[in-house]
């Protein structure tokens, strides 16, 4: 009987325990970088970040060159994304990248 109350308890902190930080594209137990870390510790950085991952998604998914996509977004994140050092870098970085994604007519994002 105890291990039933054991793993019930280990259930129920579990679901009081919320995971680090908001939600993210990424497992933010797993966030390596200060960014990624920033990001899953700011909500709006955070809702941005899920945002994108749709979008991107979405293109790979009905895009025609999904490589060439994959490989743009590579260098984003790293040429971009992570040279940002504060909030208002990574949010006007997100703003522009989602810009890419929804603006009307664009065939492909840029860089």
């Amino acid at each position: 009987m105890k291990p039933v109350i054991a793993l019930a308890a280990s259930v129920l902190i579990s679901a009081l325990v919320p995971l680090s930080g908001h939600a993210a594209s990424f497992d933010c137990a797993k966030a390596a970088t200060s960014v990624e870390r920033q990001i899953c510790g700011d909500k709006k950085l955070s809702s941005m970040d899920e945002q994108l991952n749709k979008v991107y998604r979405e293109a790979l998914a009905t895009g025609p060159k999904p490589e060439l996509l994959k490989s743009v977004q590579r260098d984003w994140l790293t040429d971009v994304r992570d040279r940002c050092t504060d909030r208002q870098c990574l949010t006007e970085a997100y703003q522009s990248r989602l810009d890419d994604f929804l603006a009307p007519g664009k065939e492909s994002p840029r860089k």
